[in-house]
């Protein structure tokens, strides 16, 4: 699935949820890096969407990064993604 994911994201590399179910294979894997780094060539391409901030920032709360997790919260919440502005508030408890 990994291998069809990854070259789905290379057929379209603009298909948030190509990333988001890919996200979801390495995240079972415990890729947290490789998750990162595949947000990462998404953002460069769509530089505001917030569902992206929002997904990259879950991936860094996995990873145990609370300061870049409440920083692409606080992103997703300032491009009007609203579950990200709850979070944002959470963690800005926690860091």
């Amino acid at each position: 699935a990994q291998q069809d994911l990854e070259r789905a994201v290379q057929l379209n590399p603009k298909h948030f949820e190509s990333y988001r179910t890919l996200d979801w294979v390495l995240a079972k894997q415990g890729k947290w890096d490789s998750v990162v780094e595949h947000w990462n060539q998404f953002l460069a391409l769509e530089p505001n969407h917030a569902k992206a901030y929002l997904e990259r920032g879950g991936t860094y709360y996995h990873k145990g990064d609370l300061k870049r997790a409440f920083e692409d919260a606080q992103k997703a919440c300032q491009l009007g993604e609203q579950e990200a502005c709850a979070r944002s508030e959470s963690l800005k408890q926690r860091i």
